[in-house]
């Protein structure tokens, strides 16, 4: 588990509280540009790398959670990366 990957406590109640869904998007890429959310992103970007990664996350909503919201943004840089 890359805990430094997770979004924070402040962003997880935030973004229950708004139900804002691309604010929560936005501001989680932004957590995970700062070390040292920034090199478990690159951890993670090596595992995808190497083979299939399994995101796991708690929320009811398959559709908007921490783990589709992870998943667009490491697509986003395995693209730019190509």
């Amino acid at each position: 588990w890359l805990r430094d990957v997770s979004p924070s406590n402040e962003l997880r109640k935030w973004a229950h509280a708004s139900g804002d869904f691309q604010g929560f998007c936005a501001r989680y890429a932004e957590e995970m540009a700062a070390l040292p959310a920034c090199e478990a992103v690159e951890t993670l970007l090596d595992l995808t790398r190497a083979g299939p990664v399994t995101l796991l996350y708690a929320a009811k909503d398959e559709a908007h959670n921490n783990a589709v919201a992870l998943r667009a943004h490491l697509l986003k840089l395995l693209v730019e990366d190509v």
